[in-house]
C-alpha cells in the first residue's frame, strides 16, 4: 500500500519555525489522519491531540512526543527539532 502525503506549505522551509503544534498538525495532516485517529493510534486521548495542536500543552513529556513521533512514522526530532523549546537549558547550558 503506498502512503499518501499532502503538501501543505507552499515553500517548506521558508518563514518562521513552526511551533511543536504547528509541526504536530502539518505532519497528522499529511498522513491524512483526524485527531481522534491519531489518538487512537498513539494511545492518547483526542483532547491531548487538540491541546498540543493548539499549544495549550505546556511542557509535554518526552513519552507523549515519543509515541505521536512513532504513531506518525518520524523520529521524536522532527517533532522537536530544539529540546530547549520545550524542556529549556540542561544544567550546563
Amino acid at each position: 500500500m503506498r502512503s499518501r502525503v499532502l503538501s501543505i506549505s507552499p515553500h517548506p522551509g521558508h518563514g518562521p519555525a513552526p511551533s511543536l503544534g504547528g509541526r504536530l498538525r502539518a505532519l497528522r495532516l499529511r498522513r491524512f489522519l483526524t485527531q481522534e485517529e491519531l489518538g487512537a493510534a498513539s494511545g492518547l486521548a483526542r483532547a491531548t491531540i487538540r491541546r498540543l495542536e493548539g499549544g495549550q500543552s505546556g511542557r509535554p513529556h518526552m513519552h507523549t512526543i515519543t509515541v505521536l513521533a512513532r504513531s506518525l512514522g518520524v523520529s521524536p526530532d522532527q517533532l522537536v527539532p530544539d529540546p530547549a523549546e520545550l524542556w529549556g537549558r540542561g544544567p550546563d547550558g
